[in-house]
C-alpha cells in the first residue's frame, strides 16, 4: 500500500454492525478484526520505537522475567508528542464505532503505548476503572491496537466476558483478590498486527509474560462519554507529574 492508497484508507468511512454492538453491551467487549491496513501498521510502529530513542522521559522501564536486562515497558502520550501518531490512528474513525455502541459522543481521554519485549511481564487480573481514571469518570471504552500479532505465547490479553455489568470488585495488592477470581472464566483474545479490541472499563482482564521471541506491541486509547467532561489535558499532566514523584 502506497501513500495514496493509505489515503483512500482514510477516506472510507468506517462500518459496524449489530454483532459487534451486541457483543461489546453483552460481554464487554468487541475485536475488529483488519482495522488497519499493514502499511499503516508498520509506519505507526517505525514512529513508537523512534520515540523511544527521541524522548526517553516519556518511558517507563521494568526489568526482564528471563535475566537482569532491563526492557522497555511502557511510552506514555505518543500522540502529544507526534501528533502524525493521530493522524495515522485516525481517531474520528474509532470514535465513530464507539460512539455508535455507547449511543452518545466520545472523547479521547488517554493515549500510550505497551511494549512487551521478549521476557516481558504480564499484568494481574484487574478492572481499568481500579485506578485513576475514576477520578475523572465514571467509565472508559479501551482501544487495544495490536502493532504485532498477539498470542498466548507473547502475552495476549484475556478477558472475563460478561463481568461488567457488575460493577467494581475489591482490589489486593493492585488484582482483582482470589476469593472473586475462582469465579471468573478467562478467555484468551489473539490479534493480528492491526486488529482492534474494543472493552468496557469494568471488564476483568489479564495478561501472561512474553516467553516468546516475538514482541507483542500496542497502542492503547481510552474513550470517555463526551458529557462527563474533557481530562485529556489534565490527566496527561497528573499522570506525568506522578511519574516523577
Amino acid at each position: 500500500m502506497n501513500t495514496q492508497n493509505i489515503n483512500k484508507w482514510h477516506m472510507c468511512s468506517p462500518k459496524i454492525n449489530i454483532e459487534t454492538i451486541d457483543s461489546f453491551r453483552e460481554k464487554g467487549y468487541s475485536l475488529l478484526r483488519n482495522f488497519y491496513p499493514n502499511q499503516v501498521v508498520h509506519i505507526l510502529k517505525e514512529k513508537i520505537l523512534e520515540i523511544a530513542i527521541t524522548h526517553p522521559e516519556y518511558c517507563l522501564y521494568d526489568q526482564s522475567t528471563l535475566s537482569n536486562e532491563i526492557l522497555l515497558h511502557r511510552i506514555y502520550s505518543p500522540i502529544y508528542i507526534n501528533n502524525q501518531i493521530g493522524d495515522l490512528l485516525d481517531i474520528s474513525k474509532l470514535q465513530f464505532i464507539i460512539e455508535n455502541i455507547c449511543s452518545e459522543k466520545v472523547s479521547l481521554l488517554t493515549d500510550k503505548v505497551n511494549l512487551k519485549l521478549p521476557g516481558g511481564k504480564g499484568f494481574p487480573p484487574h478492572q481499568d476503572m481500579q485506578g485513576s481514571f475514576k477520578k475523572y469518570v465514571d467509565n472508559i471504552v479501551t482501544a487495544f491496537i495490536c502493532l504485532d500479532d498477539s498470542n498466548e505465547q507473547n502475552g495476549c490479553l484475556e478477558i472475563a466476558g460478561g463481568l461488567h455489568k457488575i460493577g467494581l470488585f475489591e482490589v489486593e495488592n493492585r488484582s482483582i483478590p482470589e476469593k472473586d477470581l475462582k469465579f471468573m472464566k478467562f478467555e484468551k483474545i489473539t490479534q493480528n498486527a492491526g486488529d482492534i479490541l474494543l472493552f468496557d472499563g469494568f471488564v476483568p482482564h489479564k495478561s501472561g509474560a512474553n516467553h516468546s521471541n516475538s514482541s507483542r506491541i500496542c497502542i492503547v486509547l481510552t474513550f470517555n462519554k463526551e458529557k462527563t467532561g474533557n481530562f485529556r489535558d489534565l490527566y496527561f499532566y497528573e499522570g506525568f507529574r506522578m511519574k516523577y514523584e
